[in-house]
């Protein structure tokens, strides 16, 4: 996946983008603990603040949730 979502993060920056799955549904393709892992690893370069942004404060400003 990473061919495909690091140019993303690259060009709009962490700021603009938020990690997701479509769990349940996935699970019938793969594990949830996979689709994580492969987050975790695709953010492994990310600085903390950057962690934080993709993972929960992109979504959080997004979705107004506070």
């Amino acid at each position: 996946m990473a061919p495909w979502i690091e140019p993303c993060i690259e060009r709009f920056g962490p700021q603009r983008c938020m990690v997701e799955s479509n769990f349940p549904v996935d699970k019938m393709g793969v594990p949830l603990r996979t689709v994580w892992n492969m987050f975790k690893h695709l953010a492994a370069g990310c600085s903390e603040g950057e962690k934080s942004a993709l993972f929960s404060g992109t979504a959080r400003r997004f979705y107004r949730i506070d």
